[in-house]
């Protein structure tokens, strides 16, 4: 799973923000029972659980809502059909 991070304000001048509004849908993948895979990564698992608890408290400090899905193909396809309705 990728997570990407971008604020809107840093790219796009605000009046082209104003014609074209979007809907912002914050997606935040759970740990899970799964043991941690170094492989490929960045972090340590402690540094990466200190980042996902710093993007959880930016979101609510901001007033951004959140959604928090399962490490399940179940839960991620049950979200993506909410958002076809």
């Amino acid at each position: 799973m990728t997570i990407r991070y971008t604020s809107v304000a840093n790219v796009l001048p605000e009046s082209k923000m104003r014609l074209y509004p979007t809907k912002v849908i914050n997606i935040l993948g759970e740990q899970g029972e799964k043991k941690y895979v170094h492989t490929g990564r960045f972090q340590d698992e402690e540094q990466a659980r200190a980042i996902d608890h710093g993007l959880r408290a930016t979101l609510v400090r901001e007033g951004q809502r959140f959604t928090s899905l399962a490490p399940n193909v179940d839960a991620i396809n049950a979200f993506a059909a909410t958002l076809l309705e």
